[in-house]
């Protein structure tokens, strides 16, 4: 599903310039790429410059307790994973197919063709998002996609939508990409702030466009 109510967002990755400078890497002019996520933690707002540097160099926990862990999906995880897949689809107005699901991430990981993590806690997996590899061809690098991100409903307001964030922004300084990519609805003001507060930047220069095909 594509909404033409969409912003893109993306998030400059650090890169090295000749003679050793770091600096902030272009983006490609055009590409295509969907998100909707449904569950953002509230920002808490520092009481100064210090309390919120801190505060961000924090990892994010649940109930300040330390039971969530990121993980790279992998076949033990499946299907849970192609459960929340299944229950995210939905969300967005799909007819619930947990084969097609469980099918469809399975392929991914059997292809390689993406980058699945998972959020894991004491008593289940919270969460999950999906990032595909793209290329950069103005920055000539690669760059990701951050396509799915969804947290389960009894792991919301704890934090779990920043970890993912910030262990795709871990994923993308390890590969050496150049950004990261990622779209929310114009309304969506809380993941919007949520981005903001992690370091992504909104597009405001670049209108893009969707084909849809037709499906056999």
């Amino acid at each position: 599903m594509v909404s033409l109510n969409d912003r893109k967002v993306f998030l400059r990755l650090p890169r090295k310039r000749p003679g050793g400078r770091t600096g902030r890497a272009t983006r490609p002019r055009f590409w295509h790429d969907l998100i909707h996520e449904s569950d953002f933690v509230p920002i808490r707002r520092a009481h100064c410059q210090w309390a919120r540097l801190w505060e961000k160099a924090k990892p994010p926990t649940p109930n300040g307790e330390h039971t969530v862990r990121i993980e790279e999906v992998t076949g033990e995880h499946l299907d849970t994973v192609a459960e929340l897949f299944d229950a995210y689809r939905q969300f967005y107005e799909q007819p619930s197919d947990p084969p097609a699901a469980r099918r469809f991430l399975g392929e991914r990981l059997e292809n390689g063709d993406a980058h699945l993590i998972c959020a894991v806690a004491d008593d289940g997996i919270a969460g999950f998002a999906q990032l595909f590899p793209t290329l950069d061809s103005i920055a000539l690098a690669r760059s990701w996609i951050l396509h799915d991100l969804y947290v389960a409903p009894a792991f919301r307001r704890r934090g779990v939508a920043r970890m993912l964030l910030r262990e795709a922004r871990e994923l993308g300084i390890r590969t050496g990409a150049s950004l990261l990519t990622i779209s929310t609805g114009i309304g969506n003001k809380s993941a919007q702030a949520l981005y903001e507060d992690e370091g992504w930047e909104r597009d405001a220069e670049y209108y893009f466009y969707d084909l849809h095909l037709p499906q056999a």
